[in-house]
């Protein structure tokens, strides 16, 4: 959502195309919940929270702040996501202990 949500005023450079797409969304998302039986879930997910639009972060009421994985956790998904690839079997412990220790 931070291409979309970002901060609205003194940006020069935001196009009017990407305000009025902005402000589209926002009348939007005022207008899904109309009644009590109605029920609209809308997640959205951004490494920078602080960079969105007060408006936007007023219509998502719930927030949850999720951190960085734990060392051995960032070892596990590395091994997950690189299993099966060729460049695994060139990648040293050393190298590993880098990508994993490192922040």
């Amino acid at each position: 959502i931070d291409g979309l949500l970002k901060k609205r005023g003194g940006n020069d450079n935001e196009h009017e195309a990407v305000r009025k797409i902005k402000t589209e969304f926002l009348a939007g998302l005022d207008g899904m919940a109309s009644g009590e039986a109605d029920r609209v879930l809308a997640l959205g997910a951004s490494n920078r929270p602080m960079d969105l639009d007060d408006a936007a972060l007023r219509r998502f009421p719930e927030r949850y702040m999720v951190g960085m994985p734990g060392k051995l956790a960032r070892r596990q998904i590395l091994d997950s996501l690189m299993a099966g690839t060729p460049i695994k079997h060139t990648i040293t412990e050393a190298d590993w202990q880098w990508f994993v220790w490192t922040n």
